[in-house]
């Protein structure tokens, strides 16, 4: 994964690593720019914008948000869909969820770049 300031022009495919306002529109984080996205961020006069492209063996945050939240969610409960590197689990059933604090814990501590939050008890 490469991430950084990159010149616009050379763009395309890159994901957003922030949010972008032009006249008539917003690029949300994350966000794989186009064709079309670049001319419009050029008509807006970014020349450099900061950004992710992805090696190879990359995944992008969305998808492994995804991923992670289908693996977590039990019997009741489904992923959102994923948003800027997050995914919530929703209830589909009236209830109430426990939750082993100690399992949470565990899972935070496989990789700085993993994080499972929750409301507390």
């Amino acid at each position: 994964m490469k991430f950084g300031e990159f010149d616009v022009a050379k763009a395309e495919g890159l994901l957003l690593a922030h949010s972008l306002k032009t006249a008539g529109r917003t690029l949300k984080k994350g966000h794989s720019l186009t064709a079309d996205d670049v001319r419009l961020l050029q008509q807006a006069a970014y020349t450099t914008i900061y950004g992710v492209r992805l090696e190879a063996d990359d995944v992008a945050e969305n998808t492994a948000a995804q991923e992670i939240a289908e693996l977590l969610a039990g019997s009741g409960v489904k992923p959102s869909r994923p948003g800027a590197g997050h995914c919530n689990l929703v209830a589909t059933d009236a209830g109430l969820v426990e939750l082993d604090p100690d399992a949470v814990r565990a899972l935070n501590l496989i990789d700085p770049n993993l994080l499972v939050a929750t409301a507390p008890a």
